[in-house]
């Protein structure tokens, strides 16, 4: 389980570190298991079309695609973009949102304010995983870039550049929908 989210949660930074690691080295190149999906418009199955109505009843551009057998949801909510797998069964595997710090909850914020008052925070990700809610941060001082994860109200610094060197945040390096 903890694997799952772990890769979860590397999906979904992997390119945000490799724009923040190409500066301090050469990335080391590492040939990754085919992925196969299918376009858009495929049949969702009843349950997995359900489940997801309930948990996201809010969701706007909804696109499905099949993944490696599972179904794959693209859409967008709270003006957050988000991804979720769902099993046959409507079983939810994983859901990610990507947002910015208008995106976290009050109280993750603050708390991540308190620890870091000196950084800005340029983006931010949900995961939920396995009746778990993980917050991602990545803060950037001028000088230094932090990677933070927030669950059960503690902060585990995951990444740190010490001597990062931007001449603009992170967030102006990836791209917004």
């Amino acid at each position: 389980m903890k694997t799952q989210i772990i890769s979860a949660i590397g999906a979904c930074l992997f390119p945000v570190m490799l724009v923040s690691n190409a500066s301090a080295q050469e990335p080391k190149v590492r040939e990754l298991p085919s992925v196969t999906i299918n376009p858009t418009n495929v049949d969702v199955p009843v349950r997995a079309q359900k489940s997801f109505n309930r948990t996201f009843p809010d969701a706007e551009d909804v696109n499905w695609s099949l993944l490696n057998n599972r179904f794959m949801v693209k859409f967008n909510q709270d003006n957050m973009n988000h991804h979720a797998i769902y099993l046959k069964s409507g079983f939810q595997v994983y859901h990610i949102g990507y947002g910015f710090e208008q995106h976290l909850p009050a109280k993750i914020r603050s708390m991540v304010k308190s620890s870091y008052g000196e950084y800005t925070i340029t983006r931010s990700f949900v995961v939920d995983q396995d009746n778990r809610n993980i917050w991602i941060v990545n803060l950037q001082s001028p000088d230094k870039y932090v990677m933070a994860g927030i669950e059960d109200g503690r902060i585990t610094e995951i990444k740190r550049f010490d001597d990062f060197q931007s001449s603009e945040p992170v967030t102006s390096m990836i791209k917004r929908k």
